[in-house]
Protein backbone atom coordinates (compact mmCIF):
# COMPACT_ATOMS: atom_id res chain seq x y z
CA UNK A 1 0.00 0.00 0.00
CA UNK A 2 2.64 2.88 0.83
CA UNK A 3 4.44 1.74 -2.32
CA UNK A 4 1.64 2.07 -4.29
CA UNK A 5 0.84 5.27 -2.43
CA UNK A 6 4.75 6.58 -3.49
CA UNK A 7 4.22 5.30 -7.04
CA UNK A 8 0.78 7.61 -7.59
CA UNK A 9 2.23 9.99 -5.87
CA UNK A 10 5.54 10.14 -8.05
CA UNK A 11 3.87 9.26 -11.24
CA UNK A 12 2.16 12.73 -10.76
CA UNK A 13 5.00 14.59 -10.47
CA UNK A 14 5.53 14.74 -7.01
CA UNK A 15 8.62 14.89 -5.55
CA UNK A 16 9.28 13.17 -2.14
CA UNK A 17 12.56 13.25 -0.08
CA UNK A 18 13.19 12.86 3.37
CA UNK A 19 15.23 15.39 5.27
CA UNK A 20 16.60 15.03 9.01
CA UNK A 21 14.01 12.31 9.48
CA UNK A 22 11.42 14.66 7.95
CA UNK A 23 8.84 14.12 4.81
CA UNK A 24 9.36 16.88 1.99
CA UNK A 25 6.88 16.83 -0.74
CA UNK A 26 6.69 19.45 -3.92
CA UNK A 27 5.31 20.89 -5.68
CA UNK A 28 1.90 21.90 -3.90
CA UNK A 29 -0.17 22.00 -7.05
CA UNK A 30 1.03 17.89 -7.35
CA UNK A 31 0.96 17.48 -4.06
CA UNK A 32 -2.56 18.43 -3.67
CA UNK A 33 -4.74 14.88 -4.35
CA UNK A 34 -1.76 13.19 -1.84
CA UNK A 35 -2.16 15.67 1.24
CA UNK A 36 -4.31 13.30 3.26
CA UNK A 37 -2.95 10.20 2.55
CA UNK A 38 1.21 11.09 3.23
CA UNK A 39 -0.16 12.94 6.35
CA UNK A 40 -2.13 9.52 7.55
CA UNK A 41 1.19 7.32 6.43
CA UNK A 42 3.60 9.77 6.91
CA UNK A 43 6.15 7.65 9.67
CA UNK A 44 5.38 4.22 6.77
CA UNK A 45 6.34 6.58 3.51
CA UNK A 46 9.64 7.88 5.91
CA UNK A 47 10.28 4.03 6.44
CA UNK A 48 10.15 3.00 2.75
CA UNK A 49 11.81 5.78 1.27
CA UNK A 50 14.80 5.86 3.63
CA UNK A 51 15.16 1.68 3.83
CA UNK A 52 18.32 -0.10 2.54
CA UNK A 53 17.91 -1.61 -1.01
CA UNK A 54 18.93 -4.52 -1.24
CA UNK A 55 17.85 -6.39 -4.94
CA UNK A 56 19.75 -4.98 -7.73
CA UNK A 57 16.65 -4.49 -9.63
CA UNK A 58 15.61 -1.20 -6.97
CA UNK A 59 19.37 0.60 -8.05
CA UNK A 60 18.48 0.09 -11.86
CA UNK A 61 17.08 3.42 -12.38
CA UNK A 62 18.72 5.88 -9.89
CA UNK A 63 21.98 3.90 -11.53
CA UNK A 64 21.57 4.53 -14.80
CA UNK A 65 20.04 8.12 -14.00
CA UNK A 66 23.57 8.69 -12.73
CA UNK A 67 25.55 7.20 -15.41
CA UNK A 68 23.67 9.43 -17.99
CA UNK A 69 24.16 12.79 -15.61
CA UNK A 70 27.67 12.25 -14.38
CA UNK A 71 29.49 10.22 -16.20
CA UNK A 72 31.16 10.17 -19.51
CA UNK A 73 32.49 6.44 -21.21
CA UNK A 74 35.48 7.01 -23.57
CA UNK A 75 37.93 3.72 -24.34
CA UNK A 76 40.67 5.77 -23.05
CA UNK A 77 40.35 6.49 -19.66
CA UNK A 78 39.85 4.74 -16.01
CA UNK A 79 38.30 5.79 -13.02
CA UNK A 80 39.08 4.61 -9.49
CA UNK A 81 36.31 2.12 -8.27
CA UNK A 82 36.22 3.67 -5.38
CA UNK A 83 35.43 8.17 -6.26
CA UNK A 84 33.10 6.73 -8.47
CA UNK A 85 30.95 4.65 -5.65
CA UNK A 86 31.91 7.74 -3.39
CA UNK A 87 30.03 10.30 -5.86
CA UNK A 88 26.89 7.69 -6.34
CA UNK A 89 26.55 7.83 -2.84
CA UNK A 90 26.46 11.31 -2.66
CA UNK A 91 24.01 11.89 -5.32
CA UNK A 92 21.70 8.98 -3.65
CA UNK A 93 21.82 11.00 -0.47
CA UNK A 94 21.09 14.29 -1.95
CA UNK A 95 17.95 12.88 -3.34
CA UNK A 96 17.30 10.94 0.02
CA UNK A 97 18.04 7.73 -1.12
CA UNK A 98 19.88 4.97 0.61
CA UNK A 99 23.00 4.15 -0.82
CA UNK A 100 24.15 0.96 -2.04
CA UNK A 101 27.00 -1.75 -0.72
CA UNK A 102 30.24 -1.19 -2.73
CA UNK A 103 29.77 -4.66 -3.80
CA UNK A 104 26.18 -3.58 -5.45
CA UNK A 105 27.49 -1.11 -6.86
CA UNK A 106 30.22 -3.04 -8.34
CA UNK A 107 27.59 -5.40 -9.60
CA UNK A 108 25.94 -2.48 -11.47
CA UNK A 109 29.13 -2.08 -13.22
CA UNK A 110 29.59 -4.77 -14.13
CA UNK A 111 25.72 -5.57 -15.31
CA UNK A 112 25.69 -2.58 -17.34
CA UNK A 113 29.21 -4.13 -19.35
CA UNK A 114 31.95 -2.22 -17.80
CA UNK A 115 35.43 -3.80 -16.18
CA UNK A 116 36.96 -3.87 -13.15
CA UNK A 117 40.57 -4.19 -12.83
CA UNK A 118 43.39 -3.85 -10.06
CA UNK A 119 45.72 -1.13 -10.99
CA UNK A 120 48.96 -0.76 -8.57
CA UNK A 121 46.40 -2.34 -5.91
CA UNK A 122 43.66 0.14 -6.65
CA UNK A 123 40.62 -1.20 -8.11
CA UNK A 124 40.09 0.85 -11.27
CA UNK A 125 36.55 0.71 -13.48
CA UNK A 126 37.60 0.70 -17.34
CA UNK A 127 35.91 3.35 -19.69
CA UNK A 128 34.29 5.39 -17.18
CA UNK A 129 34.87 8.79 -15.47
CA UNK A 130 32.91 11.54 -13.97
CA UNK A 131 32.03 14.32 -16.01
CA UNK A 132 33.86 16.51 -13.70
CA UNK A 133 36.70 15.19 -13.72
CA UNK A 134 36.70 15.28 -17.24
CA UNK A 135 36.00 19.00 -17.40
CA UNK A 136 38.81 19.95 -15.23
CA UNK A 137 41.56 17.70 -16.67
CA UNK A 138 40.61 19.86 -20.07
CA UNK A 139 40.66 23.12 -18.16
CA UNK A 140 44.27 22.32 -16.59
Amino acid sequence: MIQELIERATASGVRLTVEAGTLRAGPADKLVPFVAELKRYRSDVIAYLTRPKVDPDEWAEPFTAWLNAHCVADKRISSNLVALYRDFSARCQQTSDWPCSLDGFESLLRQVGFTLIRVHGEMMVERLGLIEDMEAARAA
